[in-house]
This record gives structure tokens, C-alpha cells and sequence, in this order.
């Protein structure tokens, strides 16, 4: 079987890329001037973007690669002529914005901004016409140089800098020095990479959870290249952290590594955590790092993106969390270009084709895997994970007897006619061409609690007291979140809900009328009760994102009616 094998999503996940990247051919916002202003140094005129010198131009780059390696439609006349421009305003030492700035000063929006432009620089590698590659290929060059040079200064700064919020954006340049040396082959570039690294400080708190984030992808970038374990395992212990303390239940990343210096969540930082935790999976071979990026790719990172395309904000009301979409629900400026390039993660994540050359299927939904050639390897359908089944369809150009591997998620069971369950993959030996192999999927009830899944501890008790404490608690049905929202139920109620309500002897959710759609009891301060539908927080629908959503609850209290109470 051919190793050049790629996957490409199909059905929900692949709408929604093609709704964002269709933004990328519209004028509102994304006019040539305004892409290209925050690089294009024209004195007295006024720019809506000062600082971050390449952030949205290098962005917007990134994500024309994703959208063209998507195959869906992409104005590349209209990419080619930023790329011109951009290009076209490097500065003599490679450098971009005013020139004007003494060397001794210290921009760190600058610093943040060109990490950006040098990973969109070389995201462009992958669609610039022939007759720019060269020039392309110079400006990386040029860019990544002044990088380089500029890394003894950031690392001298790092050590004297009191913590703040944006303490980190040095560390943007982290991952594309390192993609830039593996291009290259460039040893001061990955050396460069290295002490930045080694400059990081060791307490995050309070910082911008998007750079760290951004930095732990940079830092495993520099581990793997340099085949070193201590650090690949040293990542993987804060990305440990980062979900224990600063996400919620739905994977959503929040905007500050303390709160309440923020009181929202930010759609980059949820995009770089399904990234990381993708690139962690790839590294350790841990599962649960894929498990992760799905839950917050399919929750989270989902509940983030508007009608539009656009990705945002969600805005943290009291407790629960209560959600609300009063804070820059459409961020074009910057969640848009890095949800985009999560979608994309999301799909290349897919599959692929093991060392034994047998097909790895990593997460059941739509999907097609094609060979180097073109030609239909396999496609999975069936609309998980809102269909209960999953479709495993031959292509022609499978190979006679083809190995194959799906990874059955945690929170699902499921029943099958071929094949066999070996620690959480669905095993078939040998897949025919034209087959077809039908999956049954249940996804399981479980709740998170403050960070812990726990499934319903409510049977054989006759204990009046909450059983599961006054903590945060978020239900699940599989890998989707369930949540109030403001369509079925009255935003008051979602408001005073604090509290979900169950009795021990009877099944924890009671159908509701919709398909989907379930009926709890919630209580609140001063006697208040009432009962509220739960839907699944993100829906086949992405016009439904309603203005107000409880996520979660403060605790369960158990309410006994059976024989024992």
C-alpha cells in the first residue's frame, strides 16, 4: 500500500472547515490592505493593527495551506498577491514593520508577530506558484536570520522580565526555528530554538495560555528533532497541567493561566491545545492525548465557531461555568486563522498507514483516505458522532487482504459482525476491496468532575447528601458535552440552575421530546426548582451556538423517591 496515503474529512468536520476557509476570500474583513498592514510600514497612515508585526498577514498565509491542502476552494490569485506584498515590506536585515525602532528596543509584540509570519511563510512552501518559490524561499531565509540573531536578546530579556500576561511572545518563534532547521537543515536555527527554550520561565501562571500553548508545541517541535525523551516527557507533563487547571470540562482553553485576570475563554488557545495534544499523541504513542484533542476538537474548539466560519470567544458567567457569547464570538483577527489550522490537524489526524502497511483509522468519523495516486483507499461514513453507526467502506484500490485498525473512543461501546477488540482498536485481519464492515455505536453516560471523569455513583445508597459534593460537574453522552442553552430553556432559569438534581432510583436522564434531547431537574438558592432540557453543546447545526449555555453544574444532590428513601 502506498505510505504517501492521506485522509481528508468528510461530513460535519469538513463543513466546517469549508465555511472558515471560505472567509478567506472575502473582502470584509480580509481586504489585501488590511492582511498585509501589519507589515507594510507606511508612516502617519493609520493601521488598525500597531504592534504584532506579521501576526494576521502570517496567520492568513497558514491558513491558505490548510485550505489548499483540504482541497476546497481557495482565492490563490488573491493569496499570491498578499504574498507579494508582504514579501515586498521585509526590511533590509530581515525584519519586518517600521525600521526605525534602536536595536535596544525590545517589542516584544514584534517578536510574537514574526514567529507568526515565519510559520505562515513556510506553510506557503506548500501552494506558492514556481515563479515566487524563490523568492519565498529568500524571505524565509532573510526572516529566519533575524531571528536567529535576535535570540541571545529575547533570552537576555527572559531573565530580567517580570511575569505578565504576554511574557511569552519571544517563544512564538520557537516552533517555526524549528520547522525552519528541519527545512534547511540549519543548525544555529535549532540551536537558537534550544535556548529559548531553555529561557522559558518556570512558573506560567497569570500568562497568555495561547503562548504557552503555542510555546509547549514549539518546545515538543525541538524534543522530537532532537530525539530528545527528557523533553518530549517534560511537555507532556505540562500539557498534564494545562488540563488539569486550566480548561474547561468541553476542552475550551482559557484565555489566562489564572482567573479571573481573564473571564473568557479564547478560540487560539482551544485550537493550539487540539494541536498539541495531537503532536503528543504522534510523539508518546499516549492515547489519552488524542482522546483529549477530540473531546475539545468536537466540544470546545466546535462551540467556539460562529454561523460565519469565524472562530471566537466565550465569556465565563458565575459559576458552572455559564457561557455566554458577549466577547468577541468572531476573533477574524486571529481564533479564525488558528481554527482553521486545528480543523486541519483534525482531518490530517484521521488516518494513516502503518509501518506493516495496514490502514489506522484514529477517530470514527467522515472521512476518505486516498492513496499517493488519488484512488479511494477506504471512506468512512455513518455521521458520528451524531449517528449511532460507523461504515467502513473498501475502496477499490485497497490492496487484497489489507489490514485494518480503529480506535474505538473511551466514552462508546460497540457491537460488530467481523473482527475483534484488542486494548480500545477494533481489529480486522484482512479487508476485501468493495467490502463493507458496519460498526453499532452506544455512547456511555459519564460526567466530568472538576477535571476527573466519573461515571454515576447513585445506586445502592440511601444517603440523603450530594454524592458527588459541591464541585463542578459537566454530563457526557460519549464524546459530547451536554448542556441548557438558551433555545430550549429560559435564560433565567439557566442563570439560578446551579445545581442538577437526581434521583438514585431512577435512570439519571428522562428522554426528551427532540431527538437527543433529555429532561433533568435543577434547583437553585431560596427553594428554587424547575426542570431544564439538555441538548448536546455543539450540534450538526452550526447555527444553533445560542447566546447564553450552562456548561455545567455546582454539584449533584441526590433526592430519594424509591422504597429506600
Amino acid at each position: 500500500m502506498s505510505d504517501g496515503a492521506e485522509a481528508f474529512a468528510r461530513g460535519i468536520l469538513r463543513e466546517r472547515l469549508r465555511l472558515a476557509t471560505a472567509q478567506l476570500a472575502s473582502s470584509t474583513p480580509y481586504s489585501d490592505d488590511l492582511v498585509v498592514q501589519d507589515v507594510e510600514h507606511r508612516p502617519g497612515a493609520h493601521r488598525l493593527f500597531q504592534d504584532y508585526r506579521g501576526d494576521l498577514s502570517g496567520r492568513y498565509l497558514g491558513a491558505v495551506a490548510v485550505a489548499h491542502r483540504e482541497r476546497l476552494p481557495v482565492d490563490l490569485d488573491k493569496a499570491h498577491r498578499i504574498l507579494d506584498r508582504v514579501i515586498a515590506a521585509q526590511n533590509p536585515d530581515g525584519s519586518f514593520g517600521s525600521p526605525a525602532l534602536p536595536a535596544l528596543a525590545r517589542d516584544h509584540g514584534a517578536a510574537w508577530g514574526h514567529g507568526r509570519l515565519l510559520d505562515g511563510l513556510l506553510s506557503s512552501v506548500s501552494w506558492v506558484s514556481a515563479e515566487r518559490a524563490d523568492r519565498l524561499g529568500d524571505a524565509i531565509d532573510r526572516l529566519a536570520g533575524h531571528a536567529v540573531a535576535s535570540a541571545a536578546g529575547w533570552v537576555d530579556w527572559l531573565s530580567r522580565e517580570p511575569s505578565r500576561k504576554f511574557l511569552l511572545d519571544p517563544l512564538s518563534l520557537v516552533r517555526p526555528l524549528a520547522r525552519f532547521a528541519g527545512l534547511r537543515g540549519d543548525d544555529r536555527a535549532m540551536d537558537a530554538a534550544r535556548r529559548l527554550v531553555e529561557a522559558a520561565p518556570a512558573i506560567v501562571d497569570r500568562l497568555h495560555l495561547h503562548g504557552h500553548l503555542l510555546f509547549l508545541r514549539g518546545r515538543l517541535e525541538v524534543a522530537v528533532a532532537r530525539d530528545d525523551c527528557q523533553e518530549v516527557d517534560a511537555v507532556r507533563g505540562q500539557a498534564d497541567e494545562v488540563a488539569a487547571r486550566f480548561l474547561l470540562p468541553s476542552g475550551s482553553a482559557l484565555e489566562s493561566l489564572s482567573t479571573p485576570w481573564d473571564i473568557n475563554t479564547e478560540g487560539c488557545g482551544t485550537a493550539d491545545w487540539v494541536m498539541l495534544c495531537l503532536e503528543l499523541a504522534e510523539a508518546t504513542g499516549l492515547h489519552r492525548f488524542r482522546e483529549r484533542a477530540w473531546l475539545a476538537g468536537l466540544n470546545g474548539l466546535a462551540h467556539a465557531q460562529q454561523a460565519s466560519g469565524h472562530f471566537g470567544c466565550e465569556t465565563l458567567v458565575g459559576d458552572g461555568p455559564l457561557l455566554a457569547l458577549d466577547y468577541a464570538p468572531e476573533a477574524w483577527w486571529c481564533c479564525t486563522f488558528h481554527g482553521i489550522e486545528a480543523l486541519g490537524a483534525l482531518s490530517r489526524s484521521l488516518a494513516r498507514v502503518d509501518a506493516t502497511g495496514g490502514l489506522v483509522v484514529n477517530q470514527p468519523l467522515d472521512a476518505v483516505v486516498e492513496s499517493a495516486e488519488g484512488d479511494v483507499l477506504l471512506e468512512v461514513a455513518g455521521g458520528y458522532p451524531f449517528g449511532d453507526r460507523v461504515e467502513l467502506r473498501a475502496g477499490a484500490a485497497l490492496p487484497q487482504g489489507s489490514g485494518l485498525r480503529l480506535r474505538i473512543p473511551e466514552s462508546v461501546t460497540v457491537s460488530f459482525s467481523t473482527g475483534r477488540l484488542e486494548a480500545g482498536w477494533l481489529i480486522l485481519d484482512a479487508l476485501e476491496p468493495h467490502s463493507v464492515v458496519v460498526v453499532e455505536v452506544s455512547p456511555a453516560l459519564w460526567f466530568d468532575v472538576a477535571g476527573t471523569a466519573s461515571t454515576p455513583p447513585f445506586g445502592n445508597t440511601t444517603s440523603g447528601a450530594p454524592e458527588l459534593g459541591e464541585t463542578r460537574v459537566t454530563l457526557f453522552l460519549g464524546q459530547l458535552a451536554y448542556a441548557a442553552n438558551a433555545h430550549e430553556n429560559d435564560a433565567e432559569d439557566l442563570v439560578r440552575a446551579r445545581t442538577l438534581v437526581l434521583d438514585p432510583s431512577h435512570p439519571v436522564l428522562q428522554r426528551g421530546d427532540a431527538p437527543g434531547e433529555y429532561a433533568v431537574r435543577v434547583a437553585g438558592r431560596n427553594e428554587f426548582g424547575t426542570t431544564v432540557r439538555l441538548a448536546p453543546l455543539v450540534t450538526s447545526e452550526l447555527a444553533r451556538n445560542a447566546r447564553m449555555t450552562r456548561l455545567g453544574f455546582a454539584g449533584i444532590v441526590a433526592e430519594h423517591s424509591g422504597a429506600h428513601a
